[in-house]
């Protein structure tokens, strides 16, 4: 059972190539999760970068209180949202009051993040989620955002709530309104940012 010189190569270079190219489609395909929850810190906190997005209309804004039906949610939102309020009820939590205002501010971050390539908490054009809701004039004592990003939204949500700091934002019984915005088309198939706030 001679091996020549080549033969042996080729075989070690396939032992060696297959795992890698394994390990490399999985580390691309497997969702981006990065949690926010310094809630009263106004800081600039830039992280991690990478991408993209899916429109609404705009709400009626009622204070920033709206139904489901008048934010107009994508069906991919009211997904989020119920999946989100199901964890919170597992865990004995008043349900998240959707939000148009926040709804929006997430949108464009979600939007923001895949039109100029980046993922992180922190946008050159928006700041941090505390300037967003200080530009929108929303008055709150805390705040949060998780960001992610997933080809699949059930098993994205999953990953979200294996992530102690994301879990903590979503079971996180001063926070009361939640805005969703979710984006298609990023290198992760799905951006999605989530703004709490007490």
């Amino acid at each position: 059972m001679g091996y020549s010189i080549k033969q042996l190569t080729v075989k070690i270079i396939v032992l060696l190539f297959i795992p890698l190219f394994t390990l490399i489609l999985i580390v691309i395909n497997a969702p981006k999760v990065m949690a926010n929850n310094n809630s009263n810190e106004r800081t600039n906190q830039s992280e991690w970068r990478n991408y993209q997005s899916s429109q609404a209309k705009s709400p009626n804004l009622n204070n920033g209180q709206s139904s489901l039906r008048e934010i107009n949610l994508t069906r991919e939102e009211a997904q989020m949202f119920k999946l989100i309020n199901q964890e919170r009820a597992k865990a004995g939590l008043p349900q998240f009051e959707i939000n148009a205002t926040l709804t929006k501010l997430a949108r464009d971050k979600s939007l923001d993040m895949v039109g100029h390539n980046y993922f992180g908490h922190y946008s050159e054009r928006f700041g941090t989620i505390h300037d967003q809701l200080k530009a929108a004039k929303v008055s709150y004592g805390n705040a949060a955002e998780n960001l992610a990003g997933g080809p699949n939204l059930t098993k994205t949500h999953c990953r979200i709530l294996a992530s102690p700091a994301h879990r903590s934002n979503l079971l996180n019984p001063k926070f009361k309104k939640i805005g969703i915005g979710i984006v298609k088309g990023s290198p992760y198939g799905k951006m999605i940012t989530q703004i709490f706030i007490d």
